[in-house]
């Protein structure tokens, strides 16, 4: 059995207290990780104090350099880190490698990006009080940034907290979910291949309950970046104090068809929105939105797209939906789905179990007030509602506490331009799934979907504090 340590100041970390790692398709032990306690805690940041020393003096050359060998090792790496990903994550074999690819292109981006770290001159006399005066500002880095990543992207959700860490100069401890730690380490493996000093990269393993108190308590922590759920997020948020805190959190994404060009093209992508990682995305399609027009024939088609999308073993490249987690989300979304059928809700096709596999589920009749659809669903179900009108439409989709993103499907300007001026979320996604997203993009959200911003360029800078300079003539 081997055994993964944790990350501290380049070194493997082991304690006596040990959990295993399983494959969620087949139950099966793939690894073993030692679980951190108070004192391991302490000293992943001693060595991140220790490592921010180093880190903050590296060129934004020597950066860029590191960042560049670490994408070529993790191309070298790549079917390594993809298999990985689908053991301990249950993700298909082509969602893992499509993770990985992002990764590496992010990775990328990162190299840029330490860079291109730019101050600005500001005009000081603009002001009367400030003629005689010259100012500008620059960047600097925040110190020991702490990121929580949660199972469903192991690789890139990290690499979000990571790279923009090391790109502006700070040092970084994570914490990877339990479930998916495997990838961690392996990162770290890279990371030390590639020249990255010790301390700049730490690794802790752990329950968030145990572990969270220790994060928001300890002063020398300068930023937490958290992925995960509402309720953990705020609770980061309420117990932080000054801490500066980036908070990507859930999302219950609905998507409004009002056109009917290349609607089989648009249905292709809503499935796989749907029902890609069986549903455990932030973003993933869980509320459709037709017209009433379209309604009866989208549906049809939509059951049957259904149909043709493989179900089971994640390591096969045909397969689309492979196991959810663990067998309490399971029992989890089919609670809800029971609901929503009680309630008055059609469930097409009948519930499908297997292990802590679910089967695709397409709701029909169900409304707002539905948990399925108020909340999270965060599993392989989804409703499609029919509308009236476009505007009925809009406040359908907005009628919710989450406001990460959304997608429209329509060929009228005026309606994009409805769309835009009224959806209340942080991105709209014209004529695409509400799933879409690259790494270079401003990604985040507003109300209970999070704060602050990721996407190299924008989290970096989120990661650093501005320093104002200004000289007075002699």
């Amino acid at each position: 059995m081997k055994e993964y340590g944790m990350w501290i100041r380049g070194e493997e970390v082991f304690t006596g207290k040990r959990e295993d790692v399983t494959n969620p398709y087949d139950g099966k032990v793939i690894g073993r990780i030692p679980i951190a306690d108070e004192e391991t805690f302490k000293k992943a940041v001693e060595a991140a104090e220790e490592g921010f020393k180093v880190s903050k003096e590296i060129s934004a050359y020597k950066r860029a350099e590191i960042l560049y060998r670490t994408a070529n090792i993790m191309e070298k790496r790549k079917e390594e880190l993809a298999e990985t990903i689908t053991l301990e994550a249950g993700k298909a074999i082509r969602f893992s490698l499509g993770e990985v690819n992002r990764g590496i292109e992010n990775t990328l981006f990162a190299a840029e990006e330490a860079k291109n770290l730019y101050g600005e001159v500001i005009p000081m006399d603009a002001s009367s009080g400030g003629i005689g005066k010259r100012g500008f500002y620059i960047w600097e880095p925040i110190g020991i940034v702490f990121g929580i990543v949660p199972f469903n992207f192991p690789l890139n959700l990290m690499l979000h907290k990571v790279l923009p860490a090391i790109a502006a100069g700070n040092s970084i401890i994570i914490k990877p979910s339990t479930y998916t730690p495997i990838t961690s380490y392996l990162l770290g493996e890279v990371f030390k291949e590639a020249g990255l000093p010790d301390g700049i990269y730490n690794t802790v393993y752990g329950r968030g309950e145990y572990i969270g108190k220790m994060i928001t308590s300890e002063d020398r922590i300068k930023l937490i970046s958290f992925t995960g759920s509402y309720d953990v997020g705020k609770w980061i948020r309420e117990n932080a104090g000054m801490k500066k805190v980036l908070l990507e959190m859930g999302n219950n994404s609905a998507c409004i068809v009002d056109s009917k060009e290349n609607l089989e093209k648009h249905i292709k992508r809503c499935a796989i929105g749907a029902f890609a990682n069986s549903g455990q995305i932030c973003i993933s399609v869980q509320r459709i939105y037709v017209n009433k027009n379209l309604y009866n024939e989208y549906v049809d088609k939509f059951l049957e797209e259904v149909k043709n999308l493989k179900v089971g073993n994640p390591l096969d490249p045909e397969t689309v939906v492979g196991p959810m987690i663990e067998k309490k989300e399971v029992d989890r979304a089919v609670f809800w789905i029971n609901d929503a059928f009680s309630e008055g809700a059609d469930v097409l096709p009948s519930l499908k179990i297997d292990g802590n596999i679910l089967y695709p589920v397409v709701l029909l009749n169900t409304t707002n007030k539905m948990n399925i659809v108020r909340k999270e669903i965060f599993a392989p179900a989804v409703s499609i509602m029919k509308y009236r009108t476009f505007e009925e439409a809009i406040e359908m989709a907005n009628d919710t506490d989450y406001g990460l993103q959304v997608g429209v499907y329509t060929n009228e300007i005026s309606k994009v331009n409805y769309a835009v001026k009224n959806l209340n979320f942080a991105g709209i996604i014209i004529n695409d799934y509400p799933t879409f997203r690259v790494d270079q993009m401003p990604y985040g959200g507003i109300k209970a979907s999070g704060q602050g911003r990721e996407g190299v360029r924008y989290s970096t800078k989120e990661m650093m504090e501005m320093k104002l300079v200004v000289f007075q003539d002699i």
